[in-house]
């Protein structure tokens, strides 16, 4: 959310479609006419696509206009449809399920950065607890953050340094709230 108020960047919600298209497409290799409806289906049925506020014929009809059709121009048709609302020149997404396809999303984006914010194990699980996502017991959600972890422990070790950003969420917070007391104080 603190990259979203950048006037530059857009995020938007969580998208989770990235999951099946890495899975079930080829990634760097033109969609055939089939695939290419597997894409637009596997998208526009994924029960986050209503979060995107994206009409789903407007989606596909662009994505069957698309000239040389791969997973992923496709994809970002939903990062183009947002940056354009909100007049950005750069988008990002943070589903943060998508710490398992890291390797898939490098070879993908090979432009792209990774953000990896890492907060405190217990304030992840008792989070994830009150709104009682991944069940109802703490063990569970503790679990989800340790594999989140490890993930990324290894994904470190297989992305260039220079692509992979690591910080510490209360270190972030903390950076905000004393960049926000500077500013208060110059006005």
């Amino acid at each position: 959310m603190v990259l979203t108020n950048h006037s530059r960047i857009c995020i938007p919600p969580e998208t989770w479609f990235l999951l099946d298209l890495v899975e079930k497409l080829p990634l760097q290799k033109e969609l055939s006419s089939p695939e290419l409806e597997q894409a637009i289906e596997l998208m526009v049925t994924n029960y986050r696509w209503p979060d995107l506020d994206i009409d789903k014929d407007r989606f596909s009809a662009e994505a069957r206009a698309l000239e040389g059709p791969t997973v992923r121009k496709v994809a970002e048709l939903v990062y183009t449809f947002h940056m354009e609302r909100d007049d950005a020149r750069r988008w990002g997404d943070k589903t943060p399920t998508y710490v398992r396809i890291v390797p898939q999303l490098a070879r993908l984006y090979p432009e792209a950065l990774f953000i990896h914010l890492i907060r405190d194990g217990h304030d992840v699980a008792m989070s994830m607890y009150a709104k009682r996502w991944n069940g109802r017991w703490l063990a569970w959600n503790a679990r989800e953050w340790i594999e989140a972890i490890d993930l990324m422990r290894a994904h470190r070790e297989t992305l260039p340094e220079e692509r992979l950003i690591e910080i510490r969420y209360e270190d972030l917070v903390l950076c905000l709230l004393y960049t926000s007391d500077a500013a208060d104080e110059l006005t």
